[in-house]
């Protein structure tokens, strides 16, 4: 039950969240493929070249961002351009912040004595970007062929200062004839390829397998669980991926899967809770799951391997050019770079508001944690930008030549539901 904006428990129910010991097993959704498995997300870095950004210094500049970017909104006002992460030849991160027009000497100054590395002049300011984000968005979303639609995204690269707007490689010109005559300025927007909207990939602590169902069915829908929270500083939670509810609402409790992640192989285990605060009508692809009767232990932790528990670290913001993480239940670790960051999708019709980043993912990893190079929490991994059924996790590392996944910030979430804490330790 859901009251205004925060999460009701009714009198007598009583929820909490799993941290059950699971050893950690995969199998491919598409038999065959032999695929690398990163259990250990230093494993995961290493493979993506990116353990070499994860130092110490670095990690200074990551923990003080929140508090920087605060600090250029205030300072800049309508000019605050959006903000990235750059790296030096010697791998040492730079913290950028973007102002559209010329920038006032003075502000720039008072934003260097509060640590900020660097300040770019940009032409768009965020606000015009986001204003016209929701314009191109709405003005195609009625447009479609084939039964599905023209545009499948629009997002915004703070870093080149432009919208990014998607569509199948043979629609693109026909897309941007469209822009030109609807009067938009193409100065501001870069075509993507997008070969079919996004595959939402529906398969505790954050990590464990997990599976939708309920008493009277033998239907399931296999995911992953995420973020253990707490709710009113009192009850226990778990967060996962809406779509593993939303698309059939009739398997609306929570079970551990004690099989593999393969519908034919996997095994309903015991009773975890039932499933309340649904982010899915309000575009948001995250839910909560509780645990009946306190029967679990829930602590802050998510999997780093088999038998193996990471402490989780507080909420940090999402920055273009950061490092991203996620870990599922089919492919185990996987790292890449933080793309958008405010990219609204079409998914059916529904218009959902997600991130991106470049890890690959398939059927099942869904729900599972999404977090920095410093284990910070981000977001729960919710599916990937391609056309392909099976995902975009191939035989070798990586899969797609670029994959790039969608994943559920939590920080609009929990903005809505403000009364829920991610738990940390």
């Amino acid at each position: 039950m859901i009251s205004g904006k925060r999460i009701a428990l009714a009198v007598g129910l009583m929820l909490s969240v799993i941290a059950h010991a699971q050893s950690v097993g995969f199998q491919r959704q598409n038999e065959g493929a032999n695929q690398q498995i990163f259990e250990s997300k230093d494993e995961a870095l290493g493979a993506a070249g990116l353990d070499k950004y994860n130092t110490k210094e670095n990690q200074l500049v990551f923990d003080a961002m929140e508090k920087r970017i605060e600090v250029a909104k205030r300072i800049f006002g309508n000019a605050y351009a959006g903000t990235w992460i750059e790296y030096d030849e010697k791998n040492k991160a730079r913290h950028v912040i973007g102002v559209a027009g010329d920038v006032d000497a003075t502000k720039a100054k008072s934003l260097a004595d509060g640590g900020i590395n660097s300040v770019a002049s940009v032409k768009y300011s965020y606000a015009v970007l986001e204003d016209n984000q929701k314009k191109i968005f709405e003005y195609f979303q009625n447009l479609v062929g084939n039964g599905e639609p023209l545009v499948y995204s629009v997002g915004i690269d703070d870093q080149i200062n432009k919208l990014l707007v998607r569509g199948r490689e043979s629609d693109l010109k026909y897309i941007e004839f469209r822009l030109r005559n609807a009067g938009f300025d193409l100065n501001m927007i870069k075509l993507e390829v997008q070969e079919g909207q996004i595959q939402l990939t529906g398969v505790v602590v954050g990590g464990t397998k997990i599976m939708s169902s309920n008493y009277a069915s033998n239907g399931r829908a296999l995911c992953t669980a995420g973020f253990n929270v707490i709710i009113d500083a009192i009850y226990p939670g778990t967060i996962t991926s809406a779509h593993c509810y939303a698309p059939n609402t009739l398997l609306n409790q929570v079970y551990f899967n004690l099989g593999n992640m393969t519908i034919s192989g996997s095994i309903k285990g015991d009773l975890i809770g039932d499933y309340f605060a649904d982010g899915w009508p309000i575009g948001l692809d995250a839910i909560i799951f509780g645990n009946t009767n306190f029967v679990h232990e829930q602590p802050g932790k998510i999997l780093g391997g088999t038998n193996i528990y990471k402490s989780v670290k507080s909420l940090a913001p999402l920055v273009i050019g950061g490092t991203v993480c996620s870990y599922g239940g089919v492919n185990g670790w996987r790292c890449g770079i933080q793309k958008g960051v405010n990219v609204r999708h079409t998914y059916n019709g529904k218009t959902l508001y997600f991130a991106e980043a470049t890890v690959c993912g398939s059927a099942g990893d869904s729900g599972g944690p999404v977090v920095s190079g410093t284990d910070n929490a981000l977001g729960i991994f919710a599916g990937v930008a391609s056309g392909n059924p099976a995902g975009t996790c191939g035989p070798i590392f990586g899969g797609d030549a670029q994959p790039n996944a969608v994943y559920q910030a939590l920080a609009p979430y929990l903005a809505v539901y403000s009364n829920v804490q991610i738990r940390t330790e």
